[in-house]
């Protein structure tokens, strides 16, 4: 009796460790092995001396002067709102307007299916080709299109700062919708249709359905886009390179394009990679406490399918 417990527990850690070895092999090649240089780089400093570049360790300077700089240069403060503001936007289309329309393609509404195969054709296309084509409309097209229809001048794209954010936003409300639709329309064609049609019996409504049924069972699916999207204040770059390539004005910067540009200005330039290490981390530190955060009050606090 004792040797078959002792092969069962054996058994069930190889098990174990056959499901957990190839997660623990990713996370060490493509997070620690990749990011260690870059986690050493925020510690450390280049300076040229007598026309050799030398390197020292400063301890938590280039940490402490990153957190100071991110809440009082200007830079750093629009990328903050611009971030913060381009996430309640992903947030807005890609998960409220998408669940939304999901239901009404999952009900089978007046031209569902068209909509469920149109709405996700602009991610199919390359987004640079979109932009281009969206850049062009809103420079050339709309504004006459809205002259000739109403008689009224508007701001092209491309003459002032506040247009071209109110441009960048829309599109990107627009390129927010469709994947996550096809995910929702896709979960919740996986409801056993026995649950809708005894819930229809008991005389529920649309709504009802919706609130006590839908997102229930859909719940966790939910719960990933907005706990996943948050990544997207710190790395999303809100489309901002296919509109302006290196040359996008400060107010319209958030911090994925701000690293992104500094990275490709800095080249070989030693001297210009820790402070960027260090932003990293300093990221890093505001990401982690604030996606676990949100996991944990969306799951406490959502809705239970029992």
């Amino acid at each position: 009796m004792a040797k078959s417990l002792k092969q069962a527990q054996r058994n069930k850690l190889l098990f174990y460790l056959s499901i957990m070895t190839l997660p623990v092999i990713q996370f060490i090649v493509f997070y620690i092995c990749v990011n260690a240089n870059s986690l050493l780089l925020a510690f450390k400093e280049y300076k040229v001396v007598n026309g050799i570049i030398e390197e020292s360790f400063v301890g938590f300077r280039n940490l402490a002067d990153t957190y100071k700089a991110i809440f009082t240069e200007r830079t750093f403060l629009n990328c903050i709102k611009n971030s913060l503001m381009f996430y309640g936007i992903s947030l807005l289309s890609g998960v409220v307007c998408s669940l939304a329309f999901s239901y009404y393609i999952y009900k089978k509404g007046v031209l569902g299916g068209f909509f469920k195969i149109m709405l996700y054709m602009p991610n199919i296309v390359s987004v640079m080709v979109i932009c281009m084509i969206y850049k062009f409309f809103c420079n050339q097209g709309f504004p006459e299109l809205v002259l000739s229809l109403f008689g009224k001048e508007i701001t092209p794209f491309a003459t002032d700062l506040d247009a071209q954010l109110k441009y960048i936003v829309f599109f990107n409300f627009l390129m927010s919708f469709g994947a996550n639709m096809l995910v929702y329309t896709g979960t919740m064609s996986g409801i056993s249709d026995s649950i809708i049609e005894a819930a229809q019996i008991d005389g529920v409504n649309a709504f009802q359905e919706f609130f006590h049924i839908i997102m229930p069972s859909i719940y966790q699916t939910f719960a990933l886009f907005i706990v996943t999207g948050m990544l997207n204040i710190f790395n999303g770059q809100a489309n901002l390179y296919h509109f302006f390539g290196l040359e996008c004005p400060s107010e319209h910067y958030t911090f994925g394009y701000y690293i992104y540009m500094k990275v490709t200005d800095a080249g070989v330039n030693y001297m210009e990679f820790p402070p960027l290490a260090s932003l990293g981390l300093v990221l890093t530190s505001f990401a982690i406490p604030l996606i676990f955060t949100a996991r944990h009050l969306v799951f406490k606090y959502g809705p239970k399918d029992e």
